[in-house]
């Protein structure tokens, strides 16, 4: 979604962002029920694996004029392979499968150089939490070019693979993609399940503007609509949540 305001709503809609990650935490959430029995994957091989079919070979960004409106263009159909060193693949396994295709998107590069231990960028700040399945790659300056990765056991065996990219500039212009897969155990396959995003992108229509937190505890994914008011510098929230249902979500 692109979507055009001035800064100052901007500044205002990351400061939302910040306060939903908090409320939607709860005591009873504390320990992601949703990643139990799943083995930290620390499996340097698999980490420094770089399988070759899924190095970028999109267009480049430039040629749309933004990394995550180029990756939005492709992704429905292309599944990734995941990294064989790994016997119980993880988050780490999953973002670096992602990020192998998509380089040109400076969070996936950063977050690449981060999961492989070959480089380390001094713009972008990681969140590791990959034994709750969750791991984030967020750009430390003012206008944000985030990655932020998790995943979900499904009922029938598969993993469940969502990516939350956010790409913000200084005239107001941004652009979203919330990205989901299904790993299949059996094939070392993520496919794109777009189904899921298109359910995000058209209920998120009726607004300006949105966000998406992917849970780093619990299970449920929170969205935020914002009604941008230009002329105030102001702009009305609201918020829905994705609940889990063991295969993928219900609003």
């Amino acid at each position: 979604m692109k979507t055009l305001c001035s800064c100052v709503v901007v500044s205002l809609l990351m400061a939302s962002l910040s306060s939903c990650d908090n409320a939607g935490k709860t005591n009873a959430e504390s320990t992601r029920d949703s990643v139990a029995n799943v083995v930290d994957p620390e499996t340097p091989a698999a980490a420094d694996q770089i399988d070759s079919e899924n190095v970028a070979d999109e267009p480049a960004a430039t040629a749309v004029g933004s990394e995550v409106q180029a990756i939005a263009q492709v992704w429905k159909s292309r599944p990734l392979n995941v990294a064989a060193g790994a016997s119980t693949p993880g988050i780490k396994q999953f973002a670096l499968a992602f990020c192998n295709r998509y380089g040109d998107y400076k969070a996936c590069s950063a977050l690449t150089g981060y999961l492989t231990k070959k480089a380390s960028d001094p713009a972008f700040h990681i969140e590791d939490k990959a034994r709750q399945g969750y791991i984030a790659c967020r750009s430390m300056a003012q206008y944000p070019r985030d990655l932020i990765c998790c995943f979900w056991n499904c009922n029938d065996g598969h993993q469940l693979v969502a990516f939350w990219l956010d790409e913000a500039y200084e005239n107001g212009e941004s652009y979203h993609l919330p990205a989901f897969y299904d790993y299949d155990p059996a094939s070392g396959v993520m496919s794109p399940r777009p189904e899921l995003t298109a359910k995000v992108e058209s209920r998120m229509k009726a607004f300006d503007d949105y966000s998406v937190v992917l849970p780093d505890v619990g299970k449920d994914i929170v969205l935020t609509g914002y009604k941008i008011d230009a002329v105030n510098d102001c702009a009305e929230n609201t918020e829905l949540r994705l609940r889990w249902n063991g295969n993928g979500f219900d609003f």
